[in-house]
């Protein structure tokens, strides 16, 4: 009977190519855990204007690191340059509507929180141009979050700078995500203004 064992020097390169080919084929996995979000502006002179971008994030994903800032891009209908903004971190804050006494998981409680981070820059518009489009966008969002299958969010608002010189968006008064609770009455009103 002739037994003989594999040898080393063809184990180990197939061993390696398998390992080679699996990593290169696994997908990655992310999720940023953004619900939402949303801009608005208040023109400051002409063609001047103070963009406000909020996201809102939900605690139980990643953190949102705010010193990298947030890319909002501008474009336009009149084949003016498209340009991206890298705008500055204000501040953040936990809008979950809860009890006094509760806690969520965006500090030590158990309960399902949401923060809003706010990023502010002043921009120029760079020509004469009635739709100015303003948006983020970003992968990948939470798939319990997401009620399609695109795994992007995107949220943008338009500035109409020539048949509206000099205006403001409508800001809501109460962002935030509601929560609800199972045979419980809920009214929840952004109320915009």
């Amino acid at each position: 009977m002739n037994l003989r064992l594999p040898s080393a020097t063809r184990t180990i390169p197939a061993f390696l190519f398998y390992l080679v080919v699996s990593l290169f084929s696994l997908n990655s996995a992310q999720a940023t855990h953004v619900p939402g979000g949303y801009i608005t502006y208040n023109c400051l002179s002409a063609n001047t204007y103070e963009v406000t971008a909020v996201l809102i994030r939900d605690c139980s994903g990643l953190a949102i690191v705010p010193a990298s800032g947030l890319d909002i891009s501008l474009s336009n209908d009149c084949a003016l340059t498209n340009t991206t903004y890298n705008f500055n971190f204000s501040y953040s804050e936990e809008i979950t509507p809860l009890c006094p006494t509760a806690n969520s998981n965006c500090g030590a409680g158990v309960i399902s929180g949401y923060e809003k981070y706010v990023y502010i820059d002043t921009i120029t518009l760079p020509g004469a141009c009635d739709s100015w489009r303003l948006y983020h966008s970003s992968c990948c969002m939470n798939t319990t979050d997401n009620l399609s299958t695109a795994l992007f969010y995107y949220f943008e608002t338009v500035i109409n700078s020539t048949t509206e010189p000099c205006n403001r968006s409508a800001v809501p008064l109460n962002p935030g995500a509601p929560v609800y609770i199972a045979g419980e009455q809920v009214l929840h009103d952004f109320n915009f203004v």
